[in-house]
């Protein structure tokens, strides 16, 4: 069995195998180290890209390689939040981007 540590670092490769462009952040539970055995890892995939059909390929493509090369072989849930850039620059300024801004960890 991997221990978290692990899990997060083929989380990591796996999502900037996909998209080595990616700004990722991990943010919520585990994060802020007070997951448990069962909590998901939430990350915040910021693409240098716009809304497009290019986008929505590449949001899909890392959501699939993290369920496929990750989640499956773990049993730890992937949770990414996948954003183009410009988007997110210009965001209003929510509780979310509050929370991933100040507790997320860059990858």
């Amino acid at each position: 069995m991997k221990s978290r540590s692990e899990i997060l670092n083929m989380a990591r490769e796996t999502i900037h195998s996909v998209a080595p462009e990616a700004t990722v952040k991990l943010y919520g539970s585990e994060a802020r180290g007070d997951s448990s055995a069962d909590s998901d890892m939430d990350f915040l995939v910021i693409l240098p890209m716009e809304r497009g059909a290019d986008f929505r390929r590449k949001e899909r493509e890392i959501t699939e390689a993290l369920l496929f090369n990750v989640e499956l072989e773990t049993g730890v849930e992937m949770s990414p939040y996948v954003v183009p850039l410009d988007w997110w620059n210009n965001h209003p300024n929510s509780e979310y981007k509050y929370n991933v801004e100040n507790e997320g960890i860059l990858l």
